[in-house]
């Protein structure tokens, strides 16, 4: 995790960003769409991964991010507060799919911890 982990990350389901690409057939054009379907901190997400696999996240500065993974560290450490709300009311757009807590708990993520 870069920093403090405090940066939000939008988060979206495999399976509703799936259905949204079909719906977006239908939008018109120069629309601007978003699918996000909760938002989270790098803090909470390292943490339900790390608890998934039974360790401990890894914190880093930037600086250390930076000389580990160039540029794109400075992606990583992104603030992203991003809304779906027009593509909701533009596309009727719902997700479906369990919250990311719930796919790190209960779904895939857990069942691939499950089957290790």
């Amino acid at each position: 995790v870069i920093g403090d982990g405090r940066q939000r990350w939008p988060l979206v389901h495999l399976d509703d960003l799936a259905e949204l690409y079909v719906r977006a057939l239908e939008a018109p054009a120069g629309s601007v769409l978003h699918g996000v379907a909760a938002t989270m901190s790098m803090r909470e997400l390292a943490l339900l991964a790390a608890a998934q696999r039974g360790e401990v996240p890894a914190w880093i500065t930037l600086e250390e991010a930076r000389a580990r993974f160039g540029t794109f560290a400075d992606a990583l450490a992104l603030d992203q507060c991003v809304s779906s709300r027009r593509t909701r009311e533009l596309l009727d757009w719902r997700t479906r799919a369990a919250s990311p807590t719930g796919e790190f708990l209960e779904g895939s993520y857990a069942a691939v911890q499950r089957a290790a």
